[in-house]
């Protein structure tokens, strides 16, 4: 891209490779969260509805965590343990028990 190539750092030896990381943009679904609540839905299932429709993990947080007013931690606690993401927790938790039970090489 002409004109950013001042921004990225200089890497002597083999042409570097460049990769930039595309976003998309932070929405906050704590208003959605509010209205699927106030309609009588769980946590779980509000949580659940948000996930099918492409919402991220760490939206879904932020977002619990606007609406509930709590600190970060409690709002990751209150999303990792609910049922629409038990299949992500399990897998963490399943990663996490492999790695520590590998020998440690020297």
């Amino acid at each position: 891209m002409p004109g950013l190539a001042h921004l990225l750092p200089r890497i002597s030896g083999p042409a570097p490779l460049t990769l930039f990381v595309m976003s998309k943009p932070f929405i906050n679904y704590s208003k959605r969260l509010r209205q699927e609540l106030a309609s009588g839905k769980t946590l779980d299932q509000a949580l659940s509805k948000l996930r099918v429709e492409g919402v991220m993990m760490g939206e879904c947080i932020a977002s619990v965590r606007t609406l509930n007013r709590c600190s970060l931690e409690d709002a990751k606690r209150l999303v990792e343990s609910s049922s629409a993401w038990a299949d992500i927790r399990r897998r963490t938790e399943d990663e996490f028990r492999s790695i520590s039970q590998e020998p440690h090489r020297s």
